[in-house]
């Protein structure tokens, strides 16, 4: 009888021995699970934020294309004083200062980017309400910063160099993306009637 029983004792510590041993793989194999979850979220943010800033892009110069394209149907220089394009950009916004400026399509106004607390331009704004990205002081500060630079091109005076660049901080630091168009101002090339 005593024999019999110190065999089940073996028997058991060794099931115990068994489960601990299971029980600490099984956490191994949770722990890369969730690290690589957690990776996987870290990744869709990133792109979240580059498609974001993609499209923040996209949208100014896209709307410095429409302020163009009315220009043209208007039959307007782009440099010349009385086109949108000057107004707007050049004469109001600044757009062609060493700072560039800030650009809000969803008013249509620029203002000159004036340096401080260590950026160039403020930060765009989210409003939450009309889901749109606005330099509205009532909607709280995003992540992103939008600067439009236009630079006359040297030599011609009939091209300008219009730059946008979004930027944003991540995890691994700053990040940006930009777009480079040029503008040909065609009514000093092709006169009009």
């Amino acid at each position: 009888m005593h024999r019999a029983e110190r065999q089940s004792n073996t028997s058991s510590a060794f099931t115990l021995v068994e489960t601990l041993v299971a029980v600490a793989i099984l956490a191994l194999v949770l722990a890369a699970y969730l690290s690589l979850a957690q990776e996987g979220v870290s990744l869709v943010t990133n792109a979240k934020q580059r498609t974001t800033a993609f499209y923040l892009a996209n949208d100014a110069m896209e709307y410095i294309k429409n302020i163009r394209a009315t220009d043209l149907s208007n039959r307007k220089e782009i440099l010349a004083a009385g086109s949108d394009f000057y107004s707007i950009l050049f004469t109001n916004g600044k757009c062609n200062g060493p700072n560039g400026c800030a650009l809000d399509t969803a008013n249509g106004t620029a203002q000159e980017c004036v340096p401080a607390g260590g950026q160039v331009c403020q930060p765009l704004r989210f409003d939450d309400a009309a889901s749109l990205y606005t330099y509205d002081p009532a909607a709280p500060p995003s992540a992103f910063t939008r600067v439009v630079r236009i630079t006359p091109s040297s030599g011609l005076s009939d091209e300008v160099a219009v730059s946008v660049e979004v930027s944003w901080e991540e995890k691994t630091g700053k990040k940006t993306y930009t777009i480079t168009r040029l503008f040909y101002d065609f009514e000093a090339v092709v006169p009009g009637p």
